[in-house]
Order: structure tokens, then sequence, then C-alpha cells
């Protein structure tokens, strides 16, 4: 992670990943592609005019991509290094009338075994500068947030010691309002800049904008991509921050599973309840279908033990949800996203009975 003394210039493509471009008008340019084909996937280089911008992949499977290891391949698969290649990739998805779906990290998702439809944009990784400036520390989407809470704690500008340990990127804990019982990251957020996929357009949110919630955001319901969010500098001790930040991951580190593959937490709490609990306390630890099991450490983690498939996970997230409603009368509701799933496909794993 590098650190900025400023913000850099406004030139927009520095805002994703310090990489400055003299920027074009595309009005007039032709769009068109250039093939190639690999052992196991064909690769595409969008051309605008006679340069080639951006690479997008097809069929590329995304298993690899996420913390349970779990789904199938993207129609088409892009890792934009800059804005420039981000909107250029946009520009190919509207040409050809593709659904976009973006990726931070990986964890917090399960991905249908048939893939995703459409263009699916991955940016964990692809963007990591950290600006202070002023009262202001500002990140980019594609910054690992362990990496933000570790140089963040660590310079003694912002206390995230409570997300410490919490698994993806910056991005991807605005959209899920990420945090522990100790706080949540929308405390400490100023603004969130957002990309519109179909206009191409950047926007700022103030945090009272964003429809910050228990483990939601307004962008679960409305189409948008971070690209960089803005927290309020604090004042106060960097060491005893970092250490309070060692202590959580100690912490986490005993009562969750460790070196498996999990998409984390799957069931949100219960107001005044532990969708943890309830599982154990229904007797589901180590329950298991095919190669999805409920952890034996912790019963909200559900594990791939193996080759476990989507529909492996569905069926457990069914048994789980129906055996705690039987036995407490409570619903548990999905803390993570299912995506290249129908809208009854997501609809059914709702259903109890």
């Amino acid at each position: 992670m590098q650190f900025n003394s400023a913000i850099p210039g406004p030139d927009l493509a520095n805002r994703l990943c310090g990489c400055i471009y003299e920027a074009s008008a595309r009005a007039g340019r032709n769009l068109c592609c250039f093939q190639g084909v690999s052992r196991k996937s064909e690769i595409l280089y969008v051309i605008f005019g006679a340069l080639v911008t951006v690479k997008l992949t097809k069929n590329k499977p995304l298993a690899q991509y996420t913390t349970i290891g779990v789904g199938g391949a993207a129609e088409y698969f892009c890792q934009p290094c800059n804005l420039r290649e981000l909107l250029e990739a946009l520009s190919y998805a509207k040409a050809h009338d593709l659904p976009v779906v973006w990726l931070g990290g990986g964890s917090n998702i399960l991905i249908h075994d048939r893939g995703i439809s459409g263009l699916v944009l991955r940016l964990a990784n692809r963007a990591s500068n950290l600006v202070v400036k002023g009262d202001l520390v500002i990140a980019e989407a594609g910054s690992l947030l362990f990496e933000l809470v570790k140089h963040a704690c660590k310079g003694g500008f912002l206390d995230l010691s409570f997300c410490a340990g919490i698994p993806g990127t910056c991005g991807g804990a605005v959209y899920m309002n990420a945090g522990t019982s100790n706080g949540e990251i929308s405390q400490k957020i100023a603004w969130v800049e957002l990309l519109d996929p179909a206009t191409g357009s950047l926007k700022v949110r103030s945090s009272q904008e964003m429809g910050f919630g228990y483990r939601t955001s307004i962008l679960q319901q409305e189409p948008g991509i971070v690209t960089r969010v803005a927290f309020y500098c604090e004042e106060g001790d960097g060491k005893l921050w970092w250490e309070k930040a060692r202590a959580q991951i100690a912490r986490r580190k005993k009562l969750q599973p460790q070196r498996v593959r999990t998409a984390g937490s799957f069931f949100r709490n219960p107001p005044e309840q532990v969708a943890g609990v309830l599982i154990e306390r229904a007797g589901l630890k180590g329950a298991r279908i095919g190669d999805a099991l409920v952890s034996t450490i912790h019963g909200n983690f559900l594990v791939n033990a193996g080759q476990a498939s989507s529909d492996h996970f569905i069926q457990l997230i069914r048994l789980v949800r129906r055996s705690v409603f039987e036995k407490f009368g409570v619903r548990l509701e999905l803390e993570v996203s299912l995506l290249g799933f129908s809208e009854k496909e997501r609809g059914d794993v709702q259903l109890i009975l």
C-alpha cells in the first residue's frame, strides 16, 4: 500500500490507482475487438481506434477468486488496473448489452455453478493507494481491508481496529457495511465515490446517503461501483489502536475456523440474538450435504470441505434455516450474496419449508 500526501489531480484515472493518462473523447471511435484463444479460455482485447486498451477473458472460471472456492465461469471477465480500463470495459458491456457484476476480495459471496452471465469486473488488489488529506483518509476500492486497518491504526490517524481480521476489500466492506459487535465501518465514513456502470459517471454520496444498516447499504438495491471511500481522521494512540487490532485478530482466530474455504458468516444475526449460537443449539455443528459442511468450530461458518457445489451449499442453507425456525421460531436471513442465481432461485433459498 502506498501513501500519498495529497489527493491525486482532477484526472479521474488517478483516483482508482494513481495511473495518469491523457483523457480523450471516445465519440466517433469504432469499437472492435481482437480475439485470441488460450487452452482454457478466450481472450478479447477491446480496441478503440488503433489502441489496445483493456483485456477481457471469455468463460473465465471464478471459483479461484472466491474464498469459498465455489462457482462456475464468467461469460466475460476483466481486472481493470485503472479507471480508463474500467470505463472501457463498461463501454464494451453497454455496447453488447451485458449485465455487469463486480467482485472484490471474493468473501461473503456464493456463485452458482453455472457461473455469471455478462461482464464480471474484479477490482481486488488492483488499486491500493491510501491518501491522507486534511481531516480525511481516502482509500481506494481495491485496497485490502486488512492493509487499510493496519496502516490506518499504525499511522495513528484512524481507529479501524474493530475491522481487523475481516477479509475482503475496502469496496466490499462498504457494500456490506462490514463490522463486528464493536462497530461498523459506516460509522467512520465521510463519503463514498461511486461509478455508475450505465453512464460511466462518478458521483459522491455522503455516509447518510448510503443507506447503511446492519450488513447492508444502498448498493445492494441500486447499481454502483465503489471507487474511493473517505474516512474521518481521528486523533489517538496508533500503538494502542494496533494492539487492539491484533487482539481482535487473535480472538477471531480462536473463535472462527482457520485455513478453510468459507465465505465467512453465512447468516445475519437476528435482533438481540446470535446466528451462530442458534445454529449450534439446533445441533447443526458438523451437519453436511455433499462437501458443504457446518463448521464444528463456529456454527455460522459453512465450509467447503472438498469439492462442494453451489447446490450443496443451497441445500445446507435451507437445512440450517428450516432447523432453526422449527426449534426457535427464528427466520435466519442470509448475509452472503448469491451471484448468478435467478430471482426465483434466490427466493426459493429463503423458503423455510
